[in-house]
């Protein structure tokens, strides 16, 4: 105080008698008769509930101290539910009087000392204009609060408060509203960065207290003596963390002095909780209306970021606080209830879509990928193992599914033996009694052709029945067991010329036979080519029904359906109008495939005349090299007309090869032995080298095609000039609706 302190705060409850004797109170004592009411000790309240009610008492300084002029205010700090200490002192007693009313009737019996905060008694001290003249009894009659409103008198105002006696000031308090009790301190920062620190020792060499007197280090300050050492445990939770007391009082004091008070917007806790379930409420809304999971999390994110910055901006330019935790946390956990949500019901929705073609190769590598979806195999299969259809036909395994149906695996319980076959479901997605019938009629047709083909040729699967039975066609054919042809292109080296032309020989000659029976198939590829297991020879299978049988409406255009595979499908049939050389161009493909060991999708097309660049690829014979050209040229007039033209051309060239035995059987060519071991032997299960007429992905594709290329793409469209469209050789109506089949290979709509 000599050195101009304006007032001395002490944390330390000096409620004993000193150790070291009676002459240490007294010079104490002596000290503070020096500068009366300058100095402020601290005092405490026990409260103890019994049965009565709550047990308001005191520990307090010793009464020669206070005697001698000095000040005395409770240390007590409310302690929020969060463990952290955020309202001034003085609420702490406030809070008691509200939530029990007997502590009044104590209170009154307290000395008058006790009912101001140690902070309160501070900053009172030094905000008066007559420190020196204050005494104990008018600091403790003069009510000392900060609140600023018409009902309770400010420290900057004590005279508004000359009438009232302390015990009359704290039954107002008690009875006060929810805004005093909601103001709460600012914390400028965490411990030792705010507030100049002083070792207590150090000040007591003579040498350092000098060098202060010079700097007038304490002239005009509100010094403050407490324990900072864990030592003495007086440290409390804090939004900085763990704070000594004597520092929670400097931020209490700095927040008065400097009209940095922390209010509450919406003091009244009914208020409040109405605020935040309106505002919840209404936020959710907004977040489960969209339908996108991703608008949902957008909104979740964009509410909860912008009511933390709207609550930090009105915490730093109007020292308010919002409701943060409960608000947030309330948009947090509906934002995250949506995601969940969606996230199930996308995953129900895959699992459906994924189990109805869960025999499709392409849904069994997604499946194989997550092992969550492991089971819908096992599910799929179980729902159709047994079942019987026609009264005739048992189900044995599920082979594969489509947009459209499921192929299985069935045992003909009237024939001898009981021999598997497949069987083929085709269901019409339609409620149209009109197109159902077209259906059926397209089937019947459909059947008739497969009838007629099968019969006439040993490496086209024969077809045994045809049946409809609840509304869906069924169509009975014969097993074929082997390895697709595309298995043999992946296992494989690069064929030598001999083993592409034995390759493209067997299957010109199925080609042949189908064309002459006015057929094309439309989606010759390696998984519809089958090495059949009993013989070794090719088998061409997958003729589409199907894909014809889904048009809604005839009589629209000239157009007929548009079939095949990436790759594989010449422009004219994207176009909607295949040809004979169309199903040509295919197995030229195939040949190139067969010849190079790369994907026709890889060879890029010469952007002016839209041919197929393969040819650096390609190290075989400069003949077969032609023959391949002439199959695959982009415009179809300029390919072979015919299979016999190409297979005619082909047998030449074959026969004078050097490397071609004459005399050898078909299954010794090299082409033979150089794709299958001799000791192949057929598979012993209908696993995954089983194959069949697997049914096929439907898309509209049915189009005016004008001239229209794109060199990044491996099938370009072309205009449709020259010859107009004849399709009366098809054994289907002209007015389909086109796919682009997508079954092993990638799918270009």
């Amino acid at each position: 105080i000599q050195a101009g302190a304006k007032v001395v705060a002490v944390d330390v409850i000096i409620d004993q008698p000193s150790t070291w004797g009676d002459w240490d109170d007294l010079a104490l004592q002596q000290t503070l008769q020096q500068s009366p009411g300058q100095a402020v000790l601290g005092s405490s309240f026990n409260h103890e509930q019994q049965d009565t009610g709550g047990l308001l008492s005191g520990i307090h300084p010793l009464s020669s101290l206070t005697d001698a002029g000095a000040m005395s205010g409770y240390i007590n700090y409310p302690v929020e539910p969060n463990g952290r200490i955020h309202r001034f002192s003085r609420t702490w007693l406030q809070l008691q009087i509200a939530n029990d009313p007997v502590i009044s009737h104590h209170l009154k019996k307290l000395d008058p000392a006790f009912h101001h905060s140690f902070v309160q008694q501070t900053v009172a001290i030094a905000q008066s204009p007559a420190t020196q003249s204050l005494s104990t009894q008018s600091l403790s009659t003069q009510p000392l609060t900060t609140a600023q409103s018409s009902e309770q008198p400010s420290v900057d105002n004590p005279q508004e408060g000359e009438n009232l006696s302390a015990i009359a000031e704290y039954d107002v308090i008690a009875n006060n509203t929810h805004q005093q009790r909601n103001q709460q301190i600012f914390f400028y920062g965490p411990t030792g960065e705010t507030f100049e620190y002083e070792s207590f020792w150090e000040l007591l060499d003579p040498q350092t207290w000098k060098q202060h007197q010079q700097q007038q280090t304490f002239q005009d300050k509100i010094v403050l003596i407490g324990p900072t050492a864990q030592l003495f445990q007086d440290f409390h939770r804090t939004p900085f963390g763990q704070m000594p007391g004597v520092e929670v009082h400097a931020n209490a004091i700095a927040t008065y002095l400097e009209g940095r008070t922390i209010n509450a917007a919406l003091p009244h806790p009914h208020v409040r909780g109405i605020f935040v379930l309106i505002f919840t409420l209404g936020i959710g809304y907004g977040i489960g209306y969209p339908r996108r999971l991703l608008h949902r999390t957008a909104i979740t994110i964009g509410a909860v970021g912008a009511w933390a910055l709207l609550s930090y901006l009105g915490w730093l330019f109007l020292s308010l606080t919002f409701p943060i935790a409960v608000p947030m946390g309330a948009l947090i956990s509906i934002g995250m209830g949506y995601v969940v949500t969606g996230l199930v019901q996308g995953k129900i929705k895959l699992r459906g879509a994924l189990k109805r073609y869960v025999s499709s190769p392409i849904v069994q590598d997604i499946i194989n990928q997550q092992d969550d979806l492991q089971d819908l195999i096992s599910e799929k299969e179980k729902e159709s193992i047994g079942k019987r259809l026609d009264g005739r036909y048992e189900i044995t395994s599920l082979l594969g599914a489509g947009g459209f149906g499921q192929t299985f695996v069935a045992r003909d319980l009237h024939r001898p033996g009981s021999p598997q076959c497949v069987v083929k479901q085709l269901h019409p997605v339609t409620n149209d009694p009109q197109v159902f019938e077209l259906s059926r009629r397209l089937f019947r047709r459909e059947a008739n052709t497969l009838e007629r083909l099968g019969n006439g040729h040993k490496q086209i699967p024969q077809l045994l029945a045809y049946f409809e039975e609840a509304n869906e066609f069924y169509l009975v054919q014969e097993l074929i067991e082997g390895r697709s042809l595309s298995t043999e292109l992946r296992i494989n080296h690069p064929y030598s010329d001999v083993m592409v032309m034995l390759l493209l020989k067997e299957l010109l000659e199925i080609l042949t036979y189908i064309h002459d029976c006015g057929v094309i198939h439309r989606d010759i590829k390696p998984s519809n080519v089958i090495r059949r297991a009993s013989d070794k020879k090719l088998v061409l299978i997958d003729f589409g029904a199907v894909k014809e049988m889904q048009s809604p409406v005839e009589g629209e255009d000239s157009k007929t359906v548009c079939i095949g595979t990436r790759g594989y499908i010449p422009n004219e049939q994207l176009a909607g109008s295949p040809r004979f050389s169309s199903d040509l161009y295919a197995v030229g493909i195939i040949g190139i495939q067969a010849s190079t060991k790369r994907s026709p999708d890889t060879f890029e097309a010469d952007a002016k005349t839209g041919e197929r660049v393969w040819q650096p690829y390609f190290n075989l014979s400069s003949q077969l090299e032609d023959i391949l050209f002439k199959m695959t040229r982009y415009d179809f007039k300029q390919r072979y007309q015919s299979a016999k033209e190409a297979l005619d051309d082909l047998n030449s060239v074959l026969e004078s090869h050097p490397e071609y035995d004459h005399t050898a059987p078909p299954e010794e060519h090299p082409y033979s032995n150089g794709v299958l071991p001799q000791n192949w032997n057929p598979p012993s299960d209908l696993g995954a080298d089983t194959a069949t007429v697997h049914l096929s992905h439907f898309t509209d594709c049915n189009m005016d095609v004008k001239a229209k290329e794109n060199a990044d793409q491996s099938t370009h469209f072309g205009e449709l000039t020259g010859e107009p469209t004849d399709d009366s050789t098809l054994p289907w109506p002209t007015t389909m609706k086109g796919i682009v089949d997508g079954d092993e290979e990638q799918t270009n709509n």
